[in-house]
């Protein structure tokens, strides 16, 4: 059984490292939502948004690109 892929939105690669750092994942655990098409082909991923994700100008892209997903 495999788990679903973490999707991690954050306002910037900054604020991602520093998510990875203080959960002690890995980069390579996570799927840093650089942009939408980071996001092409995943299935039902788990999204966690930390620091300015809010602030984001692509951010109703990626919202969009994460529903298309779990369709």
């Amino acid at each position: 059984m495999s788990t679903a892929p973490i999707v991690l939105i954050a306002g910037t690669t900054a604020e991602a490292q520093q998510y990875c750092r203080e959960t002690g994942l890995q980069p390579r655990d996570v799927i840093y939502a650089s942009n939408p098409v980071t996001l092409h082909g995943l299935r039902r991923p788990a999204v966690v948004r930390v620091g300015s994700w809010q602030q984001r100008p692509d951010l109703a892209d990626i919202e969009a690109a994460l529903t298309v997903g779990s369709a």
